[in-house]
């Protein structure tokens, strides 16, 4: 309903400016483009808004949180090591009030919630676990039991200066 609320220009204009609707410039040229719905109606913005009828690479999903965190910077992601006081180009994505509530509200997921096996005891770290059904591409819509889990871990977690994404594929409980 929230979706809905907001209205379907907006919420692509905001997976937008978070970048979640192109592929990623990176050192890795062989990543890949987002799957986007075919055409993007009401349904469309109500399961996009949850996480259906989207998928994004796993360097969408650490670029986009760790922006979350940051202050609210989106910035191009890198996998080397920046330079010192190098400064870094970026587009505000949510106040840095908003990005600081995020940082608590991840911590207490470590702390309190789905996260609790990623706290390290005398170096805070805040995340969030998900999951998400795997699609099926030959038949359309997901497959019955097929899963990936994800933790996106940020430390330290009131000032993160490193992002971890653990992805798992079909994972089998013990």
């Amino acid at each position: 309903k929230m979706a809905l609320a907001v209205g379907t220009p907006v919420q692509r204009a905001y997976l937008a400016k978070m970048g979640l609707l192109t592929p990623l410039v990176s050192e890795i040229k062989e990543a890949g483009a987002p799957l986007l719905p075919a055409t993007w109606g009401e349904l469309e913005t109500m399961t996009v808004a949850y996480g259906h009828g989207i998928a994004v690479t796993p360097l969408h999903v650490a670029s986009v949180s760790s922006a979350l965190v940051n202050g609210g910077r989106l910035v191009k992601p890198t996998l080397l090591k920046r330079k010192e006081g190098e400064v870094v180009p970026f587009t505000r994505v949510v106040a840095e009030r908003t990005s600081s509530q995020m940082r608590e509200l991840l911590r207490l997921a470590v702390t309190q919630g789905t996260a609790a096996q990623a706290d390290v005891p005398g170096y805070p770290v805040a995340g969030k676990t998900g999951t998400a059904q795997k699609p099926d591409f030959q038949n359309g819509g997901y497959e019955r039991g097929a899963y990936v889990a994800s933790f996106v871990g940020f430390v330290p977690a009131k000032n993160p200066k490193l992002a971890i994404l653990v992805t798992v594929d079909e994972p089998k409980g013990e």
